[in-house]
């Protein structure tokens, strides 16, 4: 191996974790929520977390960074997701693109008729996690299960500003 490629290596080394952090969260998003984790809910966890807390009640911290809403013809009984700090890559699930959604069902819309507002703001979520499947039609073996927290009444969803 040449100098050359050797002084590359060694950058690409450095650069590494630092692309790292940034690609989990956009850096800047992962201060602004450690930072509102220290001040606003110390008890809080972070998304990261919450696939290891299956069935307890939580507190979770995070940014809406999509909502994912199919409310047109039969889809329209499907739950509308919130994708916390990262998007889930549904043409590649088994990438575990976030590690949890909120979901809202058709019949708890009504009492979250803004629930555009919360993309991309942060926010404090607190609900029980649960676990399922992410596609209804693909059997266990082939589908990738994902936590989530249900949203069932407003008090479970605050804007927290950073």
């Amino acid at each position: 191996m040449d100098l050359r490629t050797k002084m590359k290596l060694v950058l690409f080394l450095f650069a590494l974790p630092s692309f790292s952090v940034i690609a989990q969260t956009g850096g800047k998003n992962e201060a602004i929520i450690n930072r509102l984790k220290a001040e606003k809910c110390p008890e809080c966890l972070l998304s990261a977390d919450v696939p290891a807390r299956i069935g307890e009640e939580v507190s979770v911290i995070g940014k809406v960074v999509d909502i994912v809403e199919r409310t047109k013809g039969e889809d329209a009984t499907m739950p509308i997701y919130f994708d916390i700090d990262k998007k889930f890559d549904d043409k590649n699930p088994t990438k575990r693109g976030n590690s949890f959604a909120l979901k809202l069902f058709p019949e708890n819309r009504a009492k979250f008729l803004d629930y555009k507002k919360y993309k991309g703001k942060f926010v404090k979520i607190t609900g029980k996690v649960i676990e399922e499947p992410v596609f209804a039609d693909r059997p266990d073996e082939t589908n990738v299960k994902k936590a989530s927290i249900t949203l069932t009444k407003p008090s479970q969803l605050q804007l927290l500003e950073p």
